[in-house]
């Protein structure tokens, strides 16, 4: 009897179980994982890098369409030499190989101004990974998270599961160094609908941008341009090639989903560094966002 009745909550519990499930499933049915698709320069050409990444297709019951940028080539103040495979930065960072850079004049050697300098290091230069993204025109607080290549080749992206999560590309430039930092972002995402970067396409030029650094340098950077590109147009050279600035891209996807193939586009926004300071008392107490943003 005992063992009559343990088998028929066993068998109640599992039925259970298998309804939770069915309706779990049915709720992720308008879902659909997309491919953001990127071109990553490669010794021997460019080579099509696929970053995984959950879109939702666009359906009368689920969120709006994301917000998209009108323009659809990189911001002329984006322009730069011939793209060259990305490398990571290690010790004192230097301008890339062919790129010419002027250096401002400096004190006279044996000053007290020259024997200070030397003494105290430029904070800006030194190698600290990104810990956070703040964009204030869309109300993102992002944690950073970094990321490299997969086995594949393919950037990896932050986990699906956490769609507050934007990650650094840690085979591009360390924020403030020249060159450009690239950092990633789920557009949205099965567990919570729209993600961390879903109104990316939202940013116009003059918008600002901050990345502040393990180390507390704040890195402060202004919008040139946001654009929409075709997933078989990505423009490498304007995400990977060298520049003797530092420069940030911010990426996610866009455009229209189709069923076969994801979404249509990628979305890129281009912005340059124009300041950078040590992060205030109050900066360091901001909240991070573990939330999404809504449609």
């Amino acid at each position: 009897m005992g063992t009559h009745r343990f088998a028929a909550k066993h068998r109640k519990h599992r039925s259970g179980a298998k309804h939770r499930r069915e309706v779990l499933h049915a709720r992720r049915r308008t879902w659909r994982a997309s491919t953001l698709v990127i071109v990553l320069a490669t010794v021997s050409g460019f080579g099509l890098i696929a970053v995984d990444a959950l879109g939702l297709a666009a359906t009368p019951s689920g969120p709006a369409p994301p917000p998209m940028p009108t323009a659809t080539a990189p911001p002329t103040s984006s322009a730069s030499t011939k793209a060259s495979p990305p490398a990571r930065t290690t010790g004192t960072p230097r301008p890339p190989r062919g790129t010419p850079t002027k250096t401002p004049p400096g004190p006279k050697t044996g000053t007290a101004e020259a024997q200070a300098n030397a003494a105290t290091p430029n904070p800006l230069a030194s190698v600290s990974r990104p810990m956070r993204v703040d964009i204030p025109r869309i109300e993102v607080a992002a944690p950073l998270t970094s990321v490299g290549r997969a086995e594949d080749g393919s950037i990896d992206v932050p986990p699906p599961q956490k769609p507050y999560l934007a990650a650094w590309y840690d085979d591009s430039a360390v924020p403030g160094h020249p060159g450009r930092t690239v950092i990633v972002g789920h557009l949205d995402s099965r567990y919570s609908g729209p993600a961390v970067f879903y109104h990316l396409g939202a940013l116009r030029k003059g918008d600002t941008v901050t990345v502040t650094r393990r180390d507390g340098i704040v890195v402060e950077y202004v919008v040139d341009g946001t654009a929409a590109h075709p997933r078989d147009e990505f423009p490498a050279d304007q995400i990977y090639g060298p520049s003797s600035r530092s420069e940030l891209r911010l990426i996610t996807c866009g455009g229209s989903f189709r069923q076969a193939d994801g979404w249509s586009h990628n979305v890129i926004v281009y912005a340059h560094m124009t300041s950078w300071h040590r992060a205030s008392d109050a900066e360091r107490k901001r909240p991070l966002r573990y939330d999404t943003p809504k449609a």
